[in-house]
């Protein structure tokens, strides 16, 4: 495979290579990158489930790896008896002071969890096929299903199969930027970067090769589950850009049915809802993990896993010697996902908000931390989150519809049998002098000839912060009153925005279309263009 480093011997390509990392402009009707992205995880609950809705979205990223990887709250050991404990970790915790140990919550089937469900995928690859033959090929994804750091948290002291193919891809002669996910700890991803120091620092390619790397390499990261981030990645790689977005986004972690945004969403935790759309859906809903399953991740006792018990109060999981940290669910519900937010801006639903985490998208958006009378930034962070006029539509039932969807797909080989995402195309980028009037064009169909919503509107996510608002929209020819509520079997879809005669030159206004179809499991499709000022 050809690598950048080749590519640097000649300070020429060196210059063109540079060039190619640079963002550019989207062109109206050119096919989307999938983006790059290499998955690292450890065996726990919520990232089981997080990689089956991965999985099932596969159609959406060009996937370079799965890495089993370790983390503070799972670690294997290295087979030769060496003891550790790090202070103040879950196991340091009155009562459950074990000491050293050889390892903690890890079995020898621990590394199987993501190749589990890609047999899953595997047997349902031929039905998934026929409703998206964009799925990638299963003997692919098991190639790339590797085992990186796993001894300790945090360690990061010798090369392993997915640091190296972790190191390998970041290397790479491949354009685009390459999304390195952290569900659990980030220690095969240090690991990978240590190596390249190592081997290039010093050299006459090395500074060009930092710039290359900075340029490339995104870490998304379910927070800081080991120390390899602060205590390598962030001092020897400072120019690696990290990810950070907060708010507006997906519930789907521990705890999100106490944190309704909207009541009505509680139906999509529901244990119906889990059974009928998720559990009872073939080999790989069969994953999934529930409350009150009757099943662990882990054979032996686990004190931490008290999730697939049912029918217990807090005090009787806590007499079983159980540490129990949530609010219990009744049998049946949503458990968790709770690394979902490292891929959910990835998924290709139309919005592209990987490309600039300021654009926001089902896993929220970046904003900067709000400034708050009495310097309580967090509670007034909560309230702009949830503020009934937040820029974001409610997201959760469109995501939760197309997992059902996809779920689907994987155990009905009849494609006229399950529902199908309605097709739009349009202008990504346009542009207008202020004060003059730019006409936006679009094409909407589905592909099952279900009848469409529309919701039509400006997200206030752009550079130009004052009032911008569409006129004139029409459907199929007609005019339309309320550019944010209407159907219309499939057609033309056209609206007009008057770039605000204040906007300066370079400030950018988003328009959002986002069509719904009416079939069973409604999926959606939007369609952003950012308009830039002249």
């Amino acid at each position: 495979m050809k690598t950048i480093i080749a590519i640097l011997a000649s300070s020429a390509a060196a210059g063109l290579l540079m060039g190619a990392c640079q963002p550019k402009a989207e062109v109206s009707q050119t096919p989307q990158p999938k983006p790059r992205t290499i998955v690292t995880c450890d065996p726990e609950l919520d990232d089981n489930n997080s990689m089956v809705r991965f999985i099932l979205h596969s159609t959406d990223f060009d996937i370079e790896g799965l890495v089993e990887t370790s983390s503070q709250f799972h670690w294997s050991g290295d087979g030769k008896g060496t003891k550790y404990f790090h202070p103040g970790r879950e196991y340091d915790r009155p009562g459950f002071n074990h000491g050293p140990m050889e390892s903690y919550r890890w079995e020898a089937d621990s590394v199987n969890f993501i190749n589990r469900i890609l047999d899953a995928y595997q047997e349902c690859y031929p039905n998934l096929k026929v409703h998206d033959p964009s799925y990638p090929d299963p003997s692919y994804l098991k190639s790339i299903s590797v085992v990186g750091n796993i001894d300790f948290e945090g360690e990061m002291d010798h090369d392993t199969e997915g640091s190296n193919l972790i190191r390998d891809r970041i290397l790479a002669d491949k354009p685009g930027e390459l999304f390195l996910q952290a569900w659990g700890g980030t220690s095969s991803i240090a690991r990978a970067l240590k190596s390249i120091e190592d081997t290039y620092k010093g050299t006459p390619a090395w500074d060009s090769l930092v710039n290359v790397i900075n340029s490339r390499v995104v870490l998304c990261m379910s927070g800081e589950q080991d120390d390899t981030y602060k205590d390598y990645i962030h001092p020897h790689w400072p120019g690696i850009h990290r990810m950070n977005v907060m708010g507006g986004g997906l519930g789907l972690a521990y705890n999100s049915q106490r944190r309704l945004r909207n009541p009505e969403d509680s139906v999509y935790y529901s244990a119906k809802w889990m059974a009928d759309n998720v559990t009872s859906k073939g080999p790989i809903g069969a994953r999934v993990y529930v409350w009150g399953d009757g099943k662990h991740i882990s054979k032996g006792f686990d004190a931490f896993d008290y999730f697939g018990i049912p029918d217990k109060t807090r005090e009787e999981l806590q007499e079983m010697g159980y540490f129990v940290w949530s609010a219990l669910q009744p049998k049946g519900q949503f458990l968790a996902e709770g690394d979902d937010g490292c891929y959910t801006n990835m998924i290709g639903n139309g919005l592209r908000a990987w490309q600039d985490e300021t654009w926001g998208g089902w896993g929220g958006r970046h904003r900067e931390m709000p400034q708050a009378e009495g310097g309580d930034t967090m509670k007034e962070l909560r309230r702009q989150m949830f503020q009934a006029d937040t820029v974001f539509p409610d997201f959760l039932p469109e995501a939760q519809n197309a997992y059902a969807a996809r779920l689907l797909w994987s155990v009905t080989q009849d494609y006229s049998a399950a529902n199908h995402y309605p097709v739009l195309a349009g202008p990504l980028e346009l542009s207008a002098k202020a004060g003059k009037t730019v006409r936006i064009k679009l094409d909407a169909k589905d592909p099952d000839g279900n009848a469409l919503t529309v919701d039509w509107h400006v997200w206030a996510v752009g550079s130009y912060k004052g009032k911008a608002s569409l006129t004139g929209v029409k459907a199929d020819g007609k005019a339309v009153a309320d550019p944010r509520a209407f159907t219309f079997d499939g057609g033309k879809l056209e609206a007009s925005l008057t770039v605000p005669a204040d906007a300066a030159p370079g400030q950018t206004i988003h328009v959002v279309a986002r069509v719904t179809d009416n079939g069973k499991n409604p999926l959606t499709k939007y369609l952003r263009t950012v308009v830039t000022v002249k």
